[in-house]
């Protein structure tokens, strides 16, 4: 499990524990899990799906940037 932020211009639209997310690299569908390497990336258009203990969540995204370090991931979307 590893900690992860979604949030917008306007709210915190997820902030919790996950096992798994799945979002819309610009060069194609990434998947990011515990204890990922460093990166920061652009997203495009598409759904990011993230996988916690009890359920599955879907977020739509037109576009935004994920940074992930020191197993935590934070999503900004525009």
């Amino acid at each position: 499990m590893f900690d992860l932020t979604i949030t917008n211009v306007e709210e915190v639209l997820y902030h919790g524990q996950t096992s798994e997310i799945l979002v819309p690299g610009v060069m194609g569908q990434m998947t990011i899990l515990p204890n990922h390497s460093s990166l920061i990336t652009g997203l495009s258009s598409g759904k990011i799906r993230v996988k916690t203990d009890k359920e599955e969540l879907n977020f739509d995204v037109m576009s935004g940037v994920i940074e992930v370090s020191n197993n935590s991931a934070l999503i900004l979307l525009s």
